[in-house]
């Protein structure tokens, strides 16, 4: 089974075109795509989508990774299926650029989607991506989802037993106790993460992150948010875990969005790293208290999380 990596996550918002012009003006992505009310966003960075807005409960609906071809959607259907997971088929009249797709329930809750892209995966240099993506700190590329729940150690196993996800690193504090998990489809640290939740049993969004570069471009959108009044959730800092710089801020819709460099690269064959502490930055000690809150999620289960 080959998936390949982090297609797109779709947020939800009561202002579809106040956040669109929000997201082109600040990271250079455009409207690849229209279906009734959805717009679907590209960063330019290959082909298809990386976000859809829709007039969901501000913040994630749900989130999608690109398998490699037929027969690797073909594998997990047949796993998840097996498995005792229902396994739902993509509609295709409310996507753009995707060939198939399945769609299924993470024991969180998170509603996950495999998407095959109806054209191959080529990522374009950032000199040649088209020049409608050089806005802001564009372009720029969708690398990684993080989420909160309230059984860590369970939604990590399924990711590694059922759809052959890899384990990272994750925060034991004590035997039992999954503070965290790091997860990778290719060889970066992490293409999507799990946070021990603060609201017990629901799903929830900490944020989804587009990566630069450089630091430069990270300096670049803070100063562009300090322009718009926007406020950080976080300064700048370097983590420990994936060793990428970051900062933290939200959208308009209150959807929490990191912007990242040099996320560290994992050999293949390495074994995960667990810790019993979590060092959350390089540079200083502590965690800034607006990070740690999450944001509404959809929740597959048929119950839907309050906006928090």
């Amino acid at each position: 089974m080959r998936i390949s990596r982090l297609a797109h996550v779709a947020v939800g918002t009561e202002g579809i075109a106040n956040l669109q012009a929000f997201y082109e003006e600040l990271f250079g992505v455009v409207q690849v795509g229209r279906r009734g009310e959805l717009c679907f966003l590209a960063t330019g960075r290959g082909f298809g989508y990386d976000i859809v807005l829709g007039p969901w409960p501000p913040g994630m609906d749900h989130f999608a990774f690109a398998v490699a071809d037929a027969d690797s959607l073909t594998q997990a259907r047949e796993r998840l299926s097996g498995a005792g997971v229902e396994v739902e088929t993509v509609d295709l009249e409310g996507e753009h650029a995707v060939a198939d797709g399945i769609r299924f329930v993470l024991p969180s809750g998170h509603v996950m989607e495999l998407v095959l892209p109806d054209s191959s995966e080529v990522y374009l240099p950032r000199p040649l991506v088209d020049r409608r993506h050089h806005q802001g700190i564009g372009p720029v590329f969708l690398e990684h989802v993080t989420m909160t729940c309230g059984d860590v150690e369970r939604t990590a196993n399924f990711l590694v037993d059922h759809l052959d996800i890899k384990l990272s690193e994750s925060v034991q504090p004590t035997p039992g106790h999954w503070f965290n998990a790091f997860l990778r489809s290719g060889d970066r640290h992490h293409d999507l993460a799990f946070f021990d939740s603060p609201d017990g049993d629901v799903p929830g969004l900490n944020h989804f992150c587009l990566a630069v570069p450089s630091a430069e471009q990270i300096v670049r959108v803070a100063d562009l948010l300090a322009a718009r009044g926007v406020t950080l959730d976080s300064s700048i800092g370097r983590h420990i875990s994936g060793n990428n710089v970051f900062v933290y801020f939200k959208d308009p819709s209150g959807t929490r969005i990191e912007v990242n460099t040099d996320m560290a690269e994992i050999d293949p064959a390495a074994p995960p790293r667990v810790m019993t502490e979590s060092l959350f930055d390089a540079w200083r000690t502590g965690i800034p208290p607006a990070v740690l809150s999450s944001s509404h999620c959809r929740d597959g289960r048929g119950v839907r999380a309050e906006a928090r």
